[in-house]
């Protein structure tokens, strides 16, 4: 891949110093930026802005000056063991966005850290060309199992909002989480 001609974004920061160990921004680029012979260009939320909401306005700046389609072409969400994905909590008003694209959100309470965050809306997620979901580690297994199920509350499990991702998204999990 030519990393040079790709642009990747970070979708949920947490409120956290700059190279803080709990920064998903440090940890992009600890596993994966730091073992590219050549580095893609990078775009996260400031994490360590004092103003969380001025801090997503800027991000959804970026957005569409780097997204002039508003899509990106390749989603790769992760699934918390409470069900969330990005920083859409159970429960969380940001899963009943529409406008914006990136907000700001209070630390969780059903997952730690318990920090407060910046992440990307419903809208911003579902915006994408192609949307991977993945599901790793046995406490992850209850959160999977309410994913797919055929009913189910996006507040309850807030992952379940791939279900309306207009394309096929998939899902990808390994053993410990997809045993019965």
């Amino acid at each position: 891949m030519d990393w040079s001609h790709t642009d990747l974004f970070v979708g949920d920061e947490r409120r956290v110093p700059v190279g803080d160990p709990l920064s998903n921004r440090a940890l992009v680029e600890r596993l994966l930026l730091d073992r590219l012979p050549v580095k893609p260009a990078l775009f996260a939320p400031d994490g360590a802005a004092p103003d969380g909401a001025a801090a997503a306005q800027r991000f959804e700046a970026v957005l569409s000056e780097k997204l002039p389609d508003g899509l990106f072409d390749l989603m790769l969400l992760g699934l918390g063991p409470d069900g969330h994905t990005a920083s859409l909590f159970p429960g969380s008003a940001a899963l009943e966005e529409k406008q914006r694209r990136v907000v700001a959100v209070a630390a969780p309470t059903t997952v730690e850290p318990h920090v407060p965050r910046i992440t990307l809306t419903p809208t911003a997620l579902l915006a994408t060309r192609s949307l991977i979901l993945f599901a790793v580690g046995v406490e992850k297994r209850d959160a999977l199992r309410r994913l797919l199920a055929k009913d189910g509350e996006e507040s309850e499990t807030p992952a379940r909002l791939i279900r309306r991702f207009a394309g096929t998204p998939i899902v990808i999990a390994d053993k410990a989480a997809a045993e019965n």
